[in-house]
């Protein structure tokens, strides 16, 4: 899910490896989440994580529909751009990202599960910025991953890289590739061009931290974006904009009404909101479920909070959200303080005292 430049994940790759996402996560299928290829043609298409049976079931769909086929013999990892265009949001697309849906549980990646996910990860080189082929060819940094190796550097959102290593760039696995080979703890040299001018720099590669960590280092301390366009109301009051929420501590909750994990979630959310509304507390889930359809689970669940529906997943997309469910906890002046990546009961007394300690803050002051 990524779209906007400043909302999109980053670029990881390596010749080997499950990703280790957050810990204990799990897909809907079996086994460790694993990221699907992207189709031929470029680091600029949509990319889900799956697991391994979940990601031929996803590819199997695909093909049968005419999509792309992907096989995982090649990958540009974490979610290179999932784009939520048309064409994507069909059975295909719901495939992928029920793929995506993720539930933390302590068992799920227990003992040494956890730690071969770990060690593949360490493994896993990092840059930190989402690929695309440049509109005269050539590779585009298209969103680089805030705290990044890649932001660190110094490449911005819309700079061309024009060679790594001495290696002129045509395509974007091109970068993946070398970024593989380099590995972590190395620097790889990449030259630049913004504004018509070619600048050199070095990049220190990091281990891949996690999807999870990733969305966190992109988001914490960030200010929320705004909905892309006006959400429709499921259940609830529903702001026309995250300024309209500006004083009182937000959840924002992404889910999906054929979402395991998300439904388990939902009465925690109902009993924070039941709990300290009055203190300032709102709480807002977003789908991409039709009306109709995210209505009748919001009334079987008994869910207390307002619920809103984004058929075009474009506000998924601006916080850069690539699995469900995923939840932004935003203080009193708009700015996220946390991220929650599936479920995970363990964290919920965590995300509790965050919430007391914003709640207690005092409110930003009135804007003229």
């Amino acid at each position: 899910m990524g779209g906007a430049a400043g909302s999109a994940g980053g670029l990881e790759a390596a010749a080997s490896g499950a990703p280790a996402g957050a810990p204990g996560a799990e897909s809907r299928s079996p086994g460790p989440i694993q990221p699907v290829a992207p189709p031929e043609g470029g680091g600029g298409d949509g990319v889900a994580q799956a697991s391994g049976a979940a990601m031929r079931s996803a590819a199997a769909q695909a093909r049968d529909r005419g999509g792309p086929a992907r096989d995982g013999t090649a990958w540009i990892g974490y979610l290179i751009e999932m784009q939520f265009s048309r064409s994507r949001r069909g059975p295909a697309w719901r495939a992928a990202l029920a793929a995506a849906c993720v539930a933390l549980s302590g068992a799920a990646l227990a003992g040494g599960a956890r730690d071969a996910a770990a060690q593949a990860s360490s493994r896993r080189a990092w840059l930190g910025v989402e690929l695309d082929t440049g509109p005269a060819g050539g590779v585009l940094a298209k969103h680089v991953v805030t705290n990044s190796p890649a932001g660190k550097a110094g490449i911005a959102d819309g700079d061309q890289i024009v060679s790594a290593d001495g290696i002129q760039l045509d395509d974007p696995k091109q970068l993946v590739a070398r970024v593989a080979l380099v590995g972590p703890g190395n620097a790889i040299n990449l030259r630049i061009r913004r504004g018509g001018a070619e600048r050199s720099l070095s990049a220190m590669l990091a281990p891949f931290p996690g999807a999870e960590q990733i969305l966190r280092l992109d988001k914490i301390g960030t200010f929320a974006p705004t909905w892309k366009q006006p959400l429709s109301a499921v259940a609830g009051s529903v702001p026309a904009n995250i300024g309209a929420l500006r004083g009182r501590v937000v959840l924002l909750d992404f889910w999906a009404t054929w979402c395991g994990p998300c439904r388990a979630m939902s009465p925690q959310l109902s009993k924070w909101e039941r709990t300290y509304a009055a203190q300032g507390l709102s709480v807002l889930g977003v789908t991409s479920d039709e009306v109709a359809v995210a209505s009748r689970t919001a009334q079987a669940l008994g869910m207390s909070y307002a619920v809103a529906s984004d058929k075009k997943e474009a506000t998924a997309s601006a916080y850069g959200v690539r699995a469900i469910p995923t939840m932004f906890v935003i203080d009193k002046k708009g700015v996220i303080r946390e991220v929650l990546v599936g479920y995970d009961p363990a964290r919920h007394a965590e995300i509790e005292k965050l919430l007391l300690s914003l709640l207690a803050e005092p409110a930003p002051a009135a804007t003229p």
